[in-house]
């Protein structure tokens, strides 16, 4: 339960570019009650394009680690050149901690530039947040947030994390499935017995604010061939989003006599290049067509007859469970997170990670797109019900005042 002390919080991030963390970072920034708290908000690679959808309460502490990292004598000629000591001394400390002990990044507290008496301090990311969180940041609570799909670390890696988990007081994670596989990978078993104690392991789901989302939706189409059957792709372009089988998909949709369809993907990567030559390749430019980086994509999620989400590795899913919210169907492959929320042929479809599984799936959509209102309704349920901004907040301050 909440009470009427005003308590001090501290976000660390990377960044503020688009993207599914970063998202989630800055819609629960949107709903936070500001008459409890006060926000700060540290970044320390860049400011990034969600930088303007923050709310004027949130004080935005910019740590630009930009001349930190990269060949140590280059970055010392760099910085002396510019004058700038702070990054030196900022590197050589990074360097102690890998040398001698974590326990040098407390010296970086005066170059953060934030404060010495957080009431709860947390890190968004794992990786150096975390670490700076532990060693750097002077809090009363200190929590972590988990939002990957997977934990595939090294025995070595799974060491370092308990050595740095085991003094936070919490590791948040947005859905069961991956608190259940963070609990198998460094929760206490009878591999790890030195590891964080699986009860300190909570779930806190990623809101979805369907008014907004609507509004940003807009009310025109994006598209110009509205004659024609529109599916959209939204995601980064590495190679766990396996973006690619859109391609693959396409080719045998078409193979099978599927006619009138288009594909749009929205989103940047390592691997814009190879998806668009591969495109190109294959003959597919006249179907499959590539929209880059989009800040605002729901007009193109809210207008598409459906939309197709082919990652292999999803600890939650923001992306699907917007598209549900816009009454677009939705067809995705299985895992931790989709497989929370969709009931496959009731409020969207989960398809086995194959090709011929997923042209299957688009297929059975497009079967019933004339009468697909059962489906879309049952969607727009789930999301109220589960992951409306209220519910999540509520999670949220009782965290944040337990």
């Amino acid at each position: 339960m909440m009470n009427n002390k005003r308590r001090k919080i501290l976000f660390i991030n990377g960044h503020l570019n688009v993207g599914g963390v970063e998202k989630s970072l800055v819609d629960l920034l949107n709903w936070i009650d500001y008459s409890c708290y006060d926000i700060d908000l540290l970044l320390l690679e860049d400011k990034g394009d969600y930088l303007s959808q923050l709310p004027p309460a949130v004080n935005v502490i910019y740590r630009s680690t930009k001349s930190v990292y990269g060949p140590f004598w280059w970055l010392l000629q760099k910085n002396l050149s510019a004058k700038n000591y702070a990054d030196i001394l900022f590197r050589i400390i990074m360097i102690l901690s890998e040398v001698l002990s974590k326990k040098c990044l407390r010296f970086l507290f005066p170059l953060l530039h934030i404060s010495n008496n957080y009431d709860v301090a947390i890190a968004y990311r794992p990786g150096i947040c975390v670490d700076m969180l532990n060693y750097a940041v002077k809090s009363k609570k200190k929590i972590a947030w988990w939002h990957h799909g997977e934990c595939d670390y090294s025995p070595l890696m799974i060491e370092a994390t308990n050595s740095t988990w085991k003094h936070l007081d919490y590791i948040v994670t947005v859905s069961n499935g991956c608190k259940k596989m963070l609990g198998f990978t460094v929760g206490h078993n009878d591999r790890t017995a030195d590891a964080v104690p699986v009860e300190k392991i909570i779930v806190i789901p990623n809101l979805i604010d369907i008014d907004k989302i609507e509004v940003r939706g807009g009310s025109c189409s994006p598209y110009i061939d509205e004659d024609a059957i529109k599916i959209v792709t939204v995601g980064r372009l590495s190679a766990e989003k396996h973006i690619e089988d859109v391609i693959y998909a396409m080719k045998k949709l078409i193979s099978d006599n599927v006619s009138n369809l288009k594909w749009y993907i929205i989103g940047d990567g390592e691997l814009y290049n190879d998806i668009k030559n591969k495109i190109y390749d294959l003959g597919l430019e006249d179907y499959i067509f590539m929209l880059g980086k989009k800040t605002n994509p729901y007009p193109y999620i809210k207008y598409a007859d459906m939309l197709v989400h082919p990652s292999y590795v999803e600890s939650q899913s923001i992306t699907v469970l917007e598209a549900m919210a816009l009454r677009t169907p939705c067809i995705v492959y299985r895992s931790l997170g989709p497989e929370e929320f969709i009931k496959s042929g009731i409020n969207g479809v989960l398809t086995e990670k194959s090709i011929d599984s997923l042209v299957l799936g688009i297929k059975t959509v497009i079967k019933s797109l004339d009468h697909s209102e059962t489906m879309i309704n049952e969607a727009l349920v789930t999301v109220k019900e589960q992951y409306a901004p209220l519910v999540v907040v509520e999670k949220f301050n009782n965290l944040l005042y337990d």
